[in-house]
C-alpha cells in the first residue's frame, strides 16, 4: 500500500512538471510567433520603401532631374 501511495505522488509530480514544461514550451512559442509577426510587418515595410526608391529612380532616369540654380 505505502508503495502504490508513493507511485501516485511520484505520477502526479511527474504530470505537474510536464504541466510546468509544456506551458513554458507553449510560451516560447507564442513569443516566436509574436516576434515572427513583428519582423514580418517591418519587412514589408522595408520592401515598400525599397519599391518606392526603385520607382523614384526610374522616374528620374525617364524624365530627367531638374537642377534649380
Amino acid at each position: 500500500r505505502m508503495s502504490r501511495g508513493l507511485g501516485d505522488v511520484y505520477k502526479r509530480q511527474g504530470m505537474n512538471d510536464l504541466n510546468r514544461t509544456g506551458n513554458a514550451v507553449l510560451d516560447k512559442l507564442t513569443g516566436i510567433e509574436k516576434n515572427t509577426s513583428e519582423t514580418n510587418d517591418k519587412l514589408d515595410k522595408v520592401d515598400k520603401s525599397i519599391k518606392d526608391v526603385k520607382n523614384m529612380v526610374d522616374e528620374i532616369d525617364r524624365k530627367g532631374l531638374k537642377l534649380r540654380s
